[in-house]
């Protein structure tokens, strides 16, 4: 199943690109609500690790909370 991309503000997004030239994103999301969500979306299908195990798929999203948000500000040098 497959469904279009968000319209939700994105207030940090980060493109990657490894050495052999796949991209990546990782996007933070803010949710109606004002809590936040992690979105990662690859060109290439990794794997990551869910509940179910391990999942190999092109996107995963998970749940990001305020402290996780501030700390990957900090780390970034995003500081408010």
């Amino acid at each position: 199943m497959t469904a279009g991309a968000s319209d939700e503000p994105v207030p940090l997004q980060l493109k990657l690109m490894d050495n052999e030239g796949k991209t990546a994103s990782i996007d933070v999301i803010v949710r109606v609500d004002g809590s936040y969500y992690l979105r990662f979306v690859s060109s290439d299908k990794w794997s990551y690790r869910s509940f179910l195990g391990l999942v190999k798929a092109w996107a995963a999203t998970r749940p990001l909370s305020d402290r996780e948000f501030e700390a990957l500000q900090r780390l970034l040098g995003m500081n408010k």
